[in-house]
């Protein structure tokens, strides 16, 4: 065998089977991360959007103005409110927690 090579040899095929899992391993570990967090982020965005949509309520019973209370239970609870109506005693709102968005009406009926 002059100038060729023989691929008899398997020594340290371990090792990229091993580097190979373990790049596997890591790329689905970033894809349940990035999974849980918009779950979690939705389910934020939600409770805000209720406490929001509570708190404009009560300051409509109260005479305050409602959008403005749900404005600043959202940014005190780190996320936006995007979108406030009234519909006679009913407070709509839409909260904004990156990336998720949630609305919610709350009111006396």
């Amino acid at each position: 065998m002059s100038g060729l090579t023989t691929l008899r040899d398997d020594g340290g095929s371990a090792t990229i089977t091993t580097a190979g899992l373990i790049v596997a391993l890591i790329l689905v570990v970033l894809a349940l991360t990035h999974g849980i967090r918009g779950t979690i982020a939705s389910h934020h965005a939600k409770v805000v959007a209720d406490l929001s949509a509570v708190a404009g309520a009560y300051a409509a019973y109260t005479g305050a103005d409602p959008c403005d209370t749900a404005a600043t239970i959202a940014r005190r609870n780190a996320a936006t409110l995007d979108h406030c109506a009234t519909s006679g005693d009913d407070v709509t709102v839409t909260v904004f927690d990156a990336p998720a968005y949630a609305v919610a009406t709350a009111g006396p009926r």
